[in-house]
């Protein structure tokens, strides 16, 4: 039980961390087109 409870906050923290930095990199391409 515990074990998929991890995972599943795994899962959930890379899938923030993946849009986080597709955040970022589309406010770089933005900003640096400006």
């Amino acid at each position: 039980m515990v074990f998929q409870v991890v995972v599943k906050r795994t899962e959930k923290w890379l899938s923030d961390n993946e849009i986080q930095h597709w955040l970022e990199t589309k406010n770089l391409a933005t900003t640096q087109n400006d």
